[in-house]
């Protein structure tokens, strides 16, 4: 952790981020500055001058110190030992604002720790989704859906998951249950059509139904043949050839708009499946090999106590499936992109 940290500020150093912190040499310069104006002596260079209008000189314990204001001056080499002393010893791995409120009386210490593996396996994961391998269809409804339910903590003897297979196929209803409310719903729709005045007998039914038959007839006959024909669909003459060809014609001519249809919504489900992974590629490009990382820890697999992810190194990647190692040995299991965030510990 110290070498990594000491690597990444010295790339700071160098891009002239952490101005504020002199290395040794000069530090020492600065002190030489301050002991030639305590002797008496004539500060030859102008940065010798700069150096003790914008520093002040503070002994404590026979110790010489470098104040800016009320702030005390760090030496590069001291950084680490200082942000580590405050972070693990003094504080106990505390978040962002208390380290910056405990720092506040170092000059120039305005970087956190976030190379602190503790702190890392603390860290929640991203509730931002990820799309890996978007599901494409090439039909409506032509794909099920299977879930598994956690039964861990009460299992049912030896079987502690329950498997739920949802499909989206066509499944033949059984009519039996319309059969039998038919056959209930009849006797009392007979029964509800009699007007009160009329006696419910079955001898009474029986001696209505020829005079109820005769009047029927004699209604049809009072119907022209042309709107018999229309209200009960009596054809007299045979279908055409013509007429087989044209509803073949037609039945293709569905088919085939139904199937450009298809196309189309297949070209455009592929479109967007296409702009959703280059905007994950975009927002979270591929883990490099040697790259640290962080995996979330089931929650039946931790305690409340133990941290919520596990700190490892990409070891390989096939097929956008990463396999990681850690301290004790690398994962069985192989793992996604969106199962795993790059740490900068």
């Amino acid at each position: 952790m110290e070498a990594k940290f000491n690597l990444e500020f010295s790339y700071l150093v160098a891009r002239k981020k952490l101005i504020h912190t002199p290395s040794s040499a000069t530090y020492d310069s600065i002190l030489a500055a301050f002991a030639k104006r305590r002797n008496g002596e004539k500060l030859d260079k102008n940065s010798e001058q700069n150096f003790v209008s914008r520093y002040r000189l503070v002994e404590s314990n026979g110790v010489e110190k470098l104040y800016r204001g009320h702030q005390e001056v760090v030496k590069q080499e001291e950084v680490f030992k200082i942000l580590h002393n405050v972070h693990c010893s003094k504080l106990v791995h505390p978040g962002r604002d208390i380290m910056c409120k405990e720092l506040k009386k170092y000059f120039g210490l305005t970087l956190f720790v976030s190379l602190c593996e503790v702190c890392e396996s603390k860290k929640a994961k991203a509730k931002k989704g990820l799309v890996v391998k978007p599901i494409r269809s090439n039909n409506f409804n032509d794909r099920c859906q299977v879930d598994l339910i956690d039964l861990q903590a009460r299992p049912d003897g030896e079987f502690k998951f329950l498997m739920v297979y949802q499909s989206d196929e066509y499944v033949p209803i059984d009519g039996s249950n319309w059969i039998a409310l038919a056959e209930t719903d009849e006797p009392l729709h007979k029964s509800n059509s009699a007007s009160p005045s009329q006696s419910r007998s079955p001898s009474s039914e029986r001696s209505q139904s020829p005079s109820a038959l005769n009047n029927t007839i004699a209604r049809l006959q009072q119907f022209p043949q042309r709107d018999r024909q229309i209200l009960f669909e009596v054809e007299n003459e045979e279908p055409s050839f013509s007429d087989a060809i044209n509803e073949e014609n037609q039945l293709n001519q569905l088919h085939f708009q139904r199937e450009a249809e298809r196309e189309g919504a297949r070209a455009q489900q592929k479109r967007q499946a296409q702009q959703m992974l280059d905007g994950s590629a975009k927002r979270f490009p591929p883990n490099p090999v040697g790259q640290t990382v962080r995996v979330l820890v089931p929650t039946v697999d931790r305690a409340k106590t133990d941290p919520r992810n596990l700190l490892g190194v990409v070891m390989a990647v096939d097929d956008g499936f990463y396999s990681i190692g850690t301290g004790v040995g690398i994962l069985k299991e192989k793992y996604t992109r969106n199962q795993i965030e790059p740490s900068s510990s």
